[in-house]
This record gives C-alpha cells, structure tokens and sequence, in this order.
C-alpha cells in the first residue's frame, strides 16, 4: 500500500494545485464567454514548443519553455485584442480558428523531425503520472504568484470602481 501512495503521492498534489488555481480562473472565463481560450492557448504553447524544438532546443529544457511561453503571451494579446474590436466574427470563431492552425501546425512541423511522432504524442497527451517533485513546487510557487496577481489587480479595480 505505501508504494501506491509513494506513486501518486506527486501527482495528486499536482491535481490538488491544478484545480485549485483552475477553477478560479475557469469562473472567470465563462464569465467572459471565451469557454475554449485555455484550449486554443495549449495549442498555441505546444506550437512554440515545437518551433523550439525545430531549432534545436531540448523538447523538456527552459528554452522550450520559454518559447512557448512567450507564443502563450503572444496568443493571449491577441485574443485580448481581438476581443475589444467589434467584428462579425465571434469571438469563439476566432479561438477556434487559432485551436485549429496551432495543432495542425504543430503536427505537421514534428511529422518532419526525427521521433517526430513521440513527440506529437507527449504534446497531445502528456503524462501527469510522471510528474516529479521539482515540477509540482514550481507549479505551486509559479500559481500561487499567479492567483496573488489576480486577486490583487481584481480588488484593486473594485476598490477603484467603488470609491
């Protein structure tokens, strides 16, 4: 029985930081009406992974992640700016479209790269059971700082709008 929990120990502490921070942010999104932006932004993060990847960077070192978290800014400032534009096209349209392109360019860049097909499948998929301790203190130091500066900025703006 203790080498079950010392299995899943890590990877249930990561699925207890990923809800938390989730499902606060979530409320927020389907307030907005934006219900599939956190998919089409995995995309566009695995995009930037693969482009790094395309130039030579390690698939799991810090310039991927950086890259593709640069290309989930990017994605992000995009979908901000097309949200403010009155347009014909909704704003769900939009995020599809940029779900679509993301995830066909990323397959089509890896099918061309050596082990191109495991690395497709990592993206696609991931594994959550592979989880290290390292990578869940980060996640939690990383969200928490997160959630910090949102509810700081939300309090603030209503603290504005109230006086």
């Amino acid at each position: 029985m203790s080498d079950i929990i010392q299995i899943l120990l890590w990877p249930a502490l990561a699925c207890l930081v990923l809800t938390g921070i989730h499902a606060y942010l979530g409320l927020h999104v389907v307030e907005r009406g934006v219900i599939f932006v956190d998919l089409s932004l995995a995309q566009v993060a695995a995009l930037g992974m693969t482009i790094a990847f395309l130039c030579g960077a390690d698939l799991h070192g810090r310039t991927s992640y950086w890259v593709s978290l640069a290309f989930t800014l990017l994605g992000q400032r995009f979908f901000a700016m097309t949200r403010s534009q009155k347009s014909k096209i909704p704003q769900e349209a939009i995020i599809g479209i940029v779900y679509a392109f993301c995830a066909a360019a990323a397959v089509m860049v890896m099918d061309r790269l050596p082990e191109g097909a495991e690395h497709i499948k990592y993206i696609l998929v991931g594994n959550l059971l592979a989880v290290t301790p390292h990578e869940v203190i980060k996640m939690a130091i990383l969200y928490s700082f997160i959630g910090l500066l949102h509810w700081f900025w939300r309090n603030r703006s209503v603290d504005l709008h109230a006086s």
